[in-house]
Parts: C-alpha cells; sequence; structure tokens
C-alpha cells in the first residue's frame, strides 16, 4: 500500500520536474528571439 503510494507520488513528482523543465526551455527560447529581434531593430538604426 505505501509503495503504490510512493511510486504515485514520485511519478507526479517526475511530472511537474519536467513541465518545469519543458517551461524553462521554452522561456529561454522566447526571450531569445524577442532579444535577438531587440538587438536587430538597434541595429537597423
Amino acid at each position: 500500500m505505501q509503495t503504490r503510494t510512493l511510486k504515485i507520488d514520485h511519478a507526479r513528482r517526475t511530472a511537474l520536474s519536467e513541465a518545469h523543465i519543458r517551461a524553462s526551455v521554452g522561456l529561454g527560447m522566447l526571450s531569445l528571439v524577442l532579444g535577438t529581434q531587440l538587438v536587430w531593430s538597434l541595429l537597423a538604426h
């Protein structure tokens, strides 16, 4: 009984950390794109 609860808890934690990693990667890519566009617009002027 207890091992099953631990397994579920572990799976939930793994899913949460995966979602966190995906979110941070997505934010990093977004900021990279926005930063690149900002630099290009500054260079164009």
